[in-house]
């Protein structure tokens, strides 16, 4: 009678544990860093913010509005370019805010509710670069990490991610092939 009640708790404890261990290991592979970028770059290579007012202290006749331009695939991560557009939404002058090294190679994690952390590729050297992203951020190739929240697969936001939070808001995106400028 001992034998069959402890065989059925060694059971019972067996059949609750294992899905639980389970459920467990998947989430936790959900949160490692992979190369490329999230699905939703796979087939868009270019990505424009709508317009967002500069603020007060930046704001002058030729640099009201501005709207950020960035490549974004499995090869090349957030590299922005800022726009700037005057009261009239017409284009005055551009300037880069990244150089081109440092979006090659960006690797993604994903933090749930259609969320992922995107980072540059650091020194854009391959498998190291990841590494190089995360643990040597003074000295990279001015890469940065952004938060990407998917909206839908013609619709993303971007802010800039540093030590666990939100920092600068880059705007709504949507897939763009055309010149920024016009």
């Amino acid at each position: 009678m001992k034998i069959k009640k402890l065989l059925l708790a060694t059971t019972a404890t067996l059949l609750f544990a294992t899905p639980a261990l389970t459920i467990g290991n998947s989430s936790a592979n959900a949160s490692k860093w992979k190369a490329g970028t999230p699905y939703v770059f796979k087939h868009t290579k270019s990505w424009l913010s709508d317009f967002k007012k500069v603020n007060a202290n930046g704001r002058n006749s030729k640099n009201y509005y501005i709207r950020t331009y960035t490549p974004f695939s499995a090869k090349y991560g957030f590299n922005p370019t800022m726009y700037s557009y005057d009261k009239n939404k017409k284009f005055t002058t551009s300037g880069a805010d990244a150089s081109a090294t440092a979006a090659v190679n960006p690797h993604y994690k994903s933090l749930g509710h259609n969320e992922y952390l995107v980072t540059s590729g650091g020194d854009g050297s391959g498998k190291k670069s990841l590494y190089y992203e995360l643990h040597h951020s003074l000295n990279h190739d001015f890469g940065s990490t952004v938060l990407v929240k998917v909206h839908n697969k013609k619709s993303v936001s971007i802010w800039e991610y540093d030590n666990g939070s939100k920092k600068y808001y880059f705007g709504l995106f949507k897939p763009f092939n055309g010149d920024p400028t016009k």
